[in-house]
């Protein structure tokens, strides 16, 4: 292990430290961004330093034979073992069409339930597990006719890891999720640039100075690319971008 990698490690578990007590909240600019890979990136990390973190994809779309997909890979990155007790409240709703929530709920004939979820993590939080909580998609996707994602998410009062991806769009998108979550006074740990190809170019490279000099008091990470991703691959991806968190 080279030494520079062993203090990437060294500030990973102090990061982790300051937020594994709760846990996390990971969201999206949109949906299909990698939420789920860079929240499995984070599970796999902590796990590894013996961190007690779970996954939950409180509201999964597009559920395949009842199952979340999401969900799924990040256990699988983290070969942790599940029951069908634990998993539902991992994954409190899944249907199977795969839309925004509200319409998903509508056409499976339910409705979505902000305390229904609220008791499922409040349950896992009570068995001394942190929990990575990803989001359905933007902070403002509804969940009902009355219920927007940002009034469950608060809920939860986690910090919020935001997720985009590094081409052209994402100004507008991230600064926009950005001004949401401010408006409602979320703590926001970090923004990641989830990379879409191997390489970048000038638009990309600009992207990421103008997030970063548009949100001084915001760390911003670029995650690597990873179409095919081992589970260390995962571990390192995961410990880098805990390095580069701050929570309060």
């Amino acid at each position: 292990m080279s030494a520079e990698f062993a203090r990437r490690i060294t500030w990973a578990i102090i990061g982790a430290s300051a937020m594994i007590d709760a846990g996390l909240i990971v969201v999206g600019t949109d949906t299909g961004i990698g939420k789920t890979r860079v929240a499995a990136a984070l599970l796999v990390a902590l796990r590894a330093r013996r961190f007690d973190v779970v996954p939950m994809k409180p509201i999964q779309t597009g559920a395949e034979r009842g199952r979340a997909p999401d969900l799924d890979f990040c256990l699988q990155a983290a070969n942790l073992p599940c029951d069908a007790a634990l998993y539902d409240r991992l994954a409190p709703y899944r249907f199977a069409l795969p839309a925004s929530p509200h319409l998903a709920a509508r056409e499976a004939g339910a409705t979505i339930e902000a305390q229904r979820i609220w008791d499922a993590w409040t349950a896992l939080r009570d068995a001394g597990h942190g929990v990575i909580v990803e989001a359905a998609g933007g902070v403002l996707v509804p969940l009902s006719d009355s219920l927007l994602q940002m009034d469950l998410l608060l809920g939860f009062d986690l910090p919020f890891l935001l997720v985009a991806r590094p081409d052209l769009g994402t100004l507008n998108h991230t600064l926009l999720t950005l001004e949401a979550l401010r408006n409602r006074n979320a703590q926001i740990g970090g923004i990641v640039l989830n990379a879409t190809r191997a390489d970048s170019g000038l638009i990309e490279e600009d992207n990421a100075r103008t997030l970063a000099a548009r949100n001084p008091d915001v760390p911003l990470h670029r995650f690597p690319f990873m179409p095919d991703p081992t589970r260390a691959a995962l571990e390192k991806a995961g410990a880098d971008l805990l390095a580069t968190l701050h929570f309060q």
